[in-house]
């Protein structure tokens, strides 16, 4: 396969993933559309420019003919090298940093060909281009399958160099063998010490593209055999080498395609800096004293890893961990410091000042070491979106710290963060210290930690958590600090209190349809009532009486008492050892019954979260009786199922044969009309979503709601026909599954189960079409809600 073609299918690769993460899309609309664009830009200019080719001469060259090769290529202009596999000695540096008469490099080798550094002189291979104090022109450089090898033993210490391109870069299988030697001491040595205070380029590998439209493809970058740590006692914040680097004259986009860097001291990627783009697939970073990979602005990062599991800097001692170096002493006495404050740092995975950040299956995991597993940094314009990611964090840091000024959101879909650490540094799993956080379908716990650690310390701004589950290690899940906006529980499972504090401040604070079955104590610190300005708790799952207050929406306990005036009323199924709400809502004006239930599969998250929803308005006419969690359990463990299919135990011919199913059908059996409420991953009619399925009874409005719906709600421009309802009546007729809605309709009922989906859209999307096309069917039969 051509290169072109190649990199014509990694750019296309990288439109979808970045086009198929939705919540860049529902929560950055205008910066994803921005980079949608600038993708489809990028990949047109990649075809109208083709395979790099160079204007000067083809040279093929052996080992045998050449003793160094950076003036072996010195001697020609824009050449084109073609080399046998071998090793090539290089004493000169290839600097043609500043040189007007280049403009193309191009150097080609089969597998297994080496550049051995052969002089300690040599501080980088290779230096093209010009920063912003040397405007000349270098357009398209190509390397492929190099490797540089370098000897520390002989005080040896370059890296690759340092471009800066305007139009194209290809680089691919290009490798550093052998730890590099690198240090920066501005201040000088000791007096006797005749080395010199700067050793090697800073960088092993750097990239800026200096035009808008410049593309730079890495492809297996690896630079696994790390860098020493800088020796100078008192170290500066920059002693350390970094692994790969481009910083402020990058405009232009870098892609990353599988590569790995380990044990740089400075920062493994440091990509954070520059208008430009950074786009990660597949890298690795392991062991960087700073961040393994930093990432900025306009970047996104996809299917990368990184960890940090050496021993802490005692350890380190003992074992000599780093004395092979010759440019050591032999005591390690002069390195406590350096150990101890610089080498554990230790950050997985950092992005600063993010604005159109994504970052996609991330894996991080974290043994020791200073400092977050993932930091998370942007100002008051810049926003973050984080989807599918999981740490593993067993220090006493935080797993997640999520930092930031002004009101940009930072959100999160299913977020892992397993914390074992302890709280001698910090006291959570994840910390929150800017405006607007949203976590959906997420895991925090730090059950497993040492002390009170939490799941999550709110340290300022507003945190919106929407289901998954959040456990702490001493009966704390969440601790609010004073000065905290707001925070708001959807649909999550707690199973540890939320503390406050006696004479804080808080401006909000919401539970709603929380699972609290486990919490043994839900107020461990100040009584809410205290210390929170705006409190509301509606339909907790569990033993509400334990967890005042409760009257804000109208429940107030087990006793199914509304509220004075409400015309809310509460109930409770109690079968197969749980129990589950089930909520009657009177309308203002006479009008049908409706039954709508949620949770049916506790998996399918939008059928219960818009149940409860709809439990907390009141239609303007008819009666809503509704159940939310319909299968508590299932939900509960986010499964489809607990134990059996709940919509597979209605026949026709008989009652329900289970319990559970038996106490639904007593509260639902005189409605006019039952609404089960479902999510799918398929579409109708290959799959089952975007469909509403009616008995014959109900089939003339189900098919009105979905025509009005599909008028109103499905932007053909963005989501196309493929995501339209369909009607699908017949649900009275023939044999057929077991499921709720058929055997109502066997009794004569008006039936419907509505369908959405999850293919190819984020989370929220399916949620709000549930809601307005379960809106569009009340409406037929003339209940509206408020």
């Amino acid at each position: 396969m051509s290169s072109e073609t190649t990199d014509r299918k990694l750019f296309d690769t990288a439109d979808a993933q970045i086009t198929e993460n939705e919540d860049a899309i529902d929560t950055l609309e205008e910066t994803q559309t921005e980079q949608g664009e600038q993708i489809a830009q990028l990949r047109s200019a990649l075809e109208d420019r083709g395979p790099i080719e160079t204007s000067g001469p083809t040279i093929e060259l052996s080992p045998e003919e050449c003793d160094d090769f950076g003036a072996k290529v010195l001697e020609h202009q824009d050449p084109h090298f073609r080399l046998e596999k071998g090793d090539y000695p290089i004493k000169t540096p290839i600097d043609l940093h500043g040189n007007a008469d280049w403009s193309e490099l191009r150097i080609d080798a089969p597998p297994g060909t080496r550049f051995v550094v052969a002089s300690e002189d040599l501080d980088y291979v290779l230096r093209v281009g010009g920063t912003q104090s040397r405007h000349q022109t270098f357009d398209r450089l190509s390397l492929r399958n190099l490797a540089l090898v370098v000897d520390p033993e002989q005080g040896y210490d370059a890296g690759w160099g340092r471009w800066w391109v305007n139009d194209h870069v290809r680089t691919e299988n290009l490798s550093v063998e052998g730890r590099r030697d690198y240090y920066d001491d501005g201040r000088g040595l000791e007096d006797g010490d005749d080395r010199d205070s700067t050793r090697g380029d800073k960088f092993g590998f750097y990239s800026c593209m200096t035009s808008e439209g410049g593309v730079g493809v890495h492809r297996h970058l690896n630079l696994t055999d790390g860098d020493t740590p800088a020796g100078n006692v008192d170290h500066t914040q920059f002693d350390h080498g970094i692994g790969v680097g481009s910083e402020t004259q990058h405009v232009g986009t870098n892609f990353w395609v599988g590569c790995s860097v380990e044990e740089w001291w400075d920062n493994g990627f440091y990509l954070k800096d520059g208008p430009g783009s950074h786009i990660l697939l597949g890298c690795e970073g392991h062991n960087c004293g700073g961040t393994a990979i930093r990432i900025g602005e306009n970047d996104v990062a996809i299917a990368c890893n990184a960890d940090w599991d050496l021993p802490l800097s005692a350890d380190m001692l003992e074992e000599d961990y780093y004395q092979e170096s010759p440019r050591y002493p032999d005591t390690p006495d002069d390195y406590d410091g350096l150990y101890q404050d610089e080498v554990p740092n230790g950050i997985c995975f950092g992005a600063d000042a993010a604005l159109a950040t994504v970052v996609r299956g991330l894996d991080v995991h974290k043994e020791t070491g200073q400092n977050e597993a993932v930091r998370l940094w942007s100002d008051e314009s810049h926003q973050i979106t984080l989807e599918d990611v999981y740490v593993r964090n067993k220090t006493s840091q935080y797993g997640l710290a999520l930092r930031g000024e002004g009101r940009a959101t930072a959100k999160g879909d299913n977020v892992r963060v397993i914390d074992t650490g302890d709280t001698s540094a910090k006291g959570a799993a994840v910390q929150v210290d800017r405006w607007n956080v949203v976590l959906e379908d997420s895991v925090i716990d730090a059950s497993g930690g040492g002390g009170d650690r939490d799941a999550i310390d709110v340290q300022s701004g507003r945190v919106d958590v929407r289901g998954g589950s959040l456990a702490g290690a001493e009966g704390y899940c969440i601790r609010v600090q004073d000065g905290a906006d707001r925070l708001s529980i959807d649909g999550t499972q707690l199973l540890d209190g939320i503390v406050l504090y006696d004479g804080s401040s808080v401006g909000a604070l919401q539970l709603l349809d929380a699972d609290l079955r486990k919490v043994e104590t839900m107020w461990p610190g100040a009584d809410p009532r205290d210390v929170v300005d705006e409190l509301v708790i509606r339909d907790p799952l569990g033993d509400v009486d334990e967890h005042p207050p409760i009257q804000a929406s109208g429940n107030s306990g087990n006793s199914g008492v509304s509220s004075s005036g409400s015309g809310r009323a509460c109930e409770w199924i109690e079968a197969e050892g749980t129990e589950t709400p089930v909520f009657e809502i009177e309308g203002e004006a006479s009008g049908p019954t409706i039954a709508l239930i949620g949770g049916v599969h506790g998996d399918e998250d939008p059928g219960w979260r818009i149940a409860g929803r709809l439990a907390n308005m009141r239609p303007q006419a008819g009666t809503l009786r509704i159940i939310p969690r319909a299968n508590p359990e299932a939900i509960a463990d986010r499964s489809r199922t607990a134990g059996y299919d709940l919509n597979r135990v209605w026949p026709r011919s008989s009652e329900p044969s289970t319990e559970l199913a038996r106490a639904i059908w007593e509260h639902v059996q005189d409605a006019d009309v039952v609404i089960d409420l479902h999510r799918s991953t398929g579409i109708y009619p290959d799959g089952a979503g975007q469909a509403i399925y009616s008995s014959s009874g109900g089939e003339s409005k189900g098919a009105t709601a979905v025509k009005e719906f599909n008028a109103r709600y499905v932007d053909p421009s963005r989501f196309g026909g493929e995501y339209k309802f369909s009607h699908v009546p017949g649900q009275s007729d023939g044999t057929g599954i077991a499921s709720m809605i058929r055997f109502c309709a066997s009794d004569g009922m008006d039936a419907h189960l509505i369908e959405t989906t999850t293919k190819g859209v984020a989370m929220e999307r399916p949620v709000e079409w549930l809601f307005a096309i379960t809106n569009e069917l009340l409406h037929q039969y003339g209940v509206y809600v408020e």
